[in-house]
């Protein structure tokens, strides 16, 4: 009945331990001036984190600047 009991407790622990992966988080970057895109670009970088970590950090590669009547625009997507 304890190794039983033992075994349970190791699975149920097992279970709870989130576990790191890669993913990629791909970022478009889009160059306009007056309205008219002059650029586009895309830019790939990679985690090897647990999904909600990799999450955070992907969506801190956004960023939206204006200058003018330039405007450059970074989304990004973890895939």
């Amino acid at each position: 009945m304890k190794k039983i009991l033992l075994v349970c407790l190791v699975l149920a622990g097992l279970s709870t331990v989130s576990c790191k992966k890669d993913y990629t988080c791909e970022c478009v970057t889009v160059m306009t001036e007056d309205g008219t895109e002059i650029d586009r670009s895309t830019t790939t970088t990679n985690f090897n984190a647990k999904k909600s970590d990799a999450e955070t950090s992907c969506d801190g590669l956004k960023q939206t600047s204006t200058n003018g009547d330039m405007s450059i625009t970074t989304t990004c997507n973890l895939k």
